[in-house]
């Protein structure tokens, strides 16, 4: 099928293999792709995310780990992918993402110790915010960083995560 569609044997080949690229990518998440190895902690937390939360909760990443918006099918609480320390001394942007986190108040928020120190030079008032709002819920650790669930103080879980043991908001 794959030389079909190389030498233009038809458009059919061409998008049966775009279908069935697409249903492979969907029943694995490359995320989940670890060489042999067991999950990736983004995989294990956009799983997570997309069990438990309901899909018009945002979420916040305090990492750089799109994969786990991409695969949660959850959109950014806050403004930044990665946080960059060169807008530790940009008030305006430190204002900006701190609105837009208060104005979606994410029912969670996932952070990685490895990445936390970048964070909290990057995005001080940010991580202040966080500190006072949330509190630890959940978390794991693997290959010596540990992964946190920290859940908004006002706002208790309906339920348990029957796969986790995590809070859960659905």
């Amino acid at each position: 099928t794959r030389i079909r569609s190389l030498v233009g044997e038809g458009q059919s080949a061409r998008e049966a293999n775009r279908r069935q690229l697409v249903a492979n990518l969907m029943a694995s998440p490359p995320s989940r792709i670890r060489g042999g190895e067991s999950e990736l902690p983004t995989a294990r937390l956009a799983e997570y995310v997309r069990r438990c939360l309901p899909p018009q909760d945002r979420i916040l990443v305090l990492w750089y780990a799109p994969e786990i918006y991409f695969e949660a099918d959850r959109l950014m609480a806050g403004r930044h992918l990665y946080f960059f320390v060169r807008f530790a001394g940009d008030e305006g942007e430190q204002r900006l993402e701190l609105e837009k986190v208060m104005r979606y108040q994410p029912p969670v928020v996932l952070a990685n110790s490895a990445e936390s120190v970048a964070v909290e030079k990057a995005f001080p008032t940010l991580v202040s915010y966080v500190e006072r709002n949330y509190t630890p819920g959940a978390a794991f650790e693997v290959d010596g960083a540990r992964y946190s669930i920290l859940t908004r103080r006002d706002l208790p879980s309906r339920s348990t995560d029957k796969t986790t043991g995590w809070p859960c908001y659905r």
